[in-house]
C-alpha cells in the first residue's frame, strides 16, 4: 500500500517537479529518499517553531524556505523564460506536441557551463550578458536540429 504524502512531501514534489525537473533526473533513484529526508527536516522545523510559540504562517514559512534553500533559482525556468520571449515558434511547437518539459531540460544541460559561469550563489540577480550567451546557446541548438530557431524579438511581435 503506497503511503499518503505529507504536506511538505506534496509541497516539496510539486515545487521541484515544476521548477528542478533536472534535479528529479539527477537524483535517480535517490529521489524519493530525498524528498523525504528534506520533509522530515522540515516538518521538524515547523513543529519546533510552533512549539516555541510561534503562530502557524510563520512556522509553515520557515520550513517552506528550509525546502527551497539552493533551489530559488531556477535553470529550467531560465531557460523556460528565454525559450518563451524569443524563440516563440519553437516552444509553441513543442508545447503542441507535448514535448517541451524534454527539450528544456536538454537545453539546461546544453548551457550548464553558462549557469557556472553566472550564478554563484542562489540570491542570482538577472544579467543581460547571461541571457545573450543563454540565447545564443539555445540558437545554435534549435538550428543544428532544423527546429524553427528562428530568433523571435518580442518587441517585434504585433497582436
Amino acid at each position: 500500500m503506497k503511503k499518503e504524502k505529507t504536506y511538505f512531501e506534496e509541497y516539496y514534489t510539486t515545487y521541484i517537479k515544476e521548477h528542478h525537473p533536472d534535479l528529479i533526473i539527477k537524483l535517480g533513484a535517490e529521489a524519493e529518499k530525498h524528498v523525504e529526508h528534506k520533509c522530515r527536516i522540515a516538518q521538524k522545523m515547523f513543529e519546533d517553531y510552533r512549539e516555541e510559540g510561534h503562530d502557524m504562517f510563520f512556522s509553515l514559512e520557515v520550513a517552506k524556505e528550509y525546502l527551497k534553500e539552493g533551489l530559488k533559482f531556477s535553470k529550467y525556468d531560465n531557460v523556460l523564460s528565454v525559450l518563451k520571449s524569443r524563440f516563440i515558434k519553437s516552444y509553441r511547437h513543442y508545447e503542441q506536441n507535448n514535448g517541451l518539459k524534454t527539450l528544456i531540460i536538454t537545453l539546461v544541460n546544453k548551457c550548464e557551463d553558462i549557469f557556472i559561469k553566472y550564478i554563484k550563489n542562489d540570491d542570482y540577480v538577472y544579467n543581460d550578458e547571461m541571457e545573450t550567451e543563454i540565447e545564443a546557446r539555445i540558437k545554435q541548438f534549435l538550428n543544428e536540429r532544423n527546429l524553427n530557431g528562428a530568433l523571435i524579438n518580442s518587441s517585434n511581435l504585433k497582436n
